[in-house]
Parts: C-alpha cells; structure tokens; sequence
C-alpha cells in the first residue's frame, strides 16, 4: 500500500526546509549554502553495468518520470 508523504520540500525552500526537519529529529542543519567540493567526477564511474542496475532499482521512476541514460553535461 501507498503512504503520503509528511512533508514535500521544494527546491527553493530546500534549505528552511530540511533545517525544520533536523529540529524535528534534534539534528544540526547542515550548511547547504557552502559548495561541497567533488570526490570524483561522475562520467568515471558510469558505464552500461551501472545504467542497468540504476534501471533495474528505479524502473517505475524511469517509466514514469521518462529518465533517459545519464550524459555528461
């Protein structure tokens, strides 16, 4: 069965959002304002095997919202 939803966060009140939701856990709020530098570039680790599993994880989200491949931008 299907449960709703508590809360929905939108991208512009992402950070009040998830600021009010660590209060609620008695969380610090991270600092989303900082850019976080990268790990590693994202194009290094895909490939076919990757794309499949991701597929195989999230297909009702693929079908539903039309996700194509990942590309590098």
């Amino acid at each position: 069965s299907a449960v709703a939803p508590h809360y929905i966060l939108r991208d512009e009140d992402l950070a009040p959002g998830l600021a009010f939701l660590a209060g609620r856990l008695g969380l610090e709020a991270l600092d989303l304002t900082a850019p976080t530098p990268a790990r590693f570039e994202l194009g290094a680790l895909y490939g076919p095997e990757l794309e499949q599993a991701a597929r195989a994880a999230f297909r009702r989200d693929y079908a539903r919202f039309g996700f194509g491949d990942w590309r590098p931008v």
